[in-house]
């Protein structure tokens, strides 16, 4: 699992991460995505969502399905959630803290209850670890989906992927 935040970074930042995912990729291979809502305007109707909305709602980005080196689950497991999901719902009202990383905010251990389950600080150490060359091998590697989607993909989405690069 790797959890942030996007809060106290632009609205596109978020927008960036949902375009740059891989579900998204295979969504825009599939031929089928030709009948639905081409790509950048979807994205241009939340970047305008972004700025007509005063209190734009926080966006989490959540990987559960994060594996080690022997290809298993890093986290415990689907009934486990509740611990990162109290977590968010507090962070959203204020009442739980984070620290500030490239990608957003992230919770450290103490910030999540990890009461009834032996899961050590070295393995949220490992969950959480963030390898900064590979984000900017897969973010340098976006570059074929944004030159498919060149004549429609909004610039600031462009612009984000400069500025995750700066960051690291």
């Amino acid at each position: 699992m790797l959890c942030f935040d996007h809060a106290d970074l632009p609205w596109c930042n978020a927008l960036f991460t949902i375009c740059t995912s891989s579900d998204f990729h295979e969504y825009i291979r599939a031929p089928s995505y030709k009948m639905a809502v081409l790509p950048g305007a979807y994205f241009r109707h939340w970047l305008k969502m972004g700025r007509v909305i005063n209190e734009p709602p926080r966006i989490f980005h959540v990987n559960w399905f994060r594996k080690n080196a022997q290809g298993k689950f890093m986290w415990p497991g689907f009934g486990e959630n509740a611990r990162v999901l109290k977590w968010i719902v507090e962070r959203v009202n204020g009442l739980a803290q984070a620290k500030e990383t490239p990608l957003g905010w992230m919770p450290s251990y103490s910030d999540l209850d990890w009461e009834g389950l032996d899961f050590t600080q070295d393995d949220w150490n490992e969950l959480m670890k963030v390898d900064g060359e590979a984000l900017k091998a897969q973010a340098l590697g976006h570059e074929e989906l944004f030159l498919k989607l060149w004549d429609h993909m909004p610039k600031e989405l462009l612009w984000q992927r400069d500025l995750l690069l700066s960051r690291y």
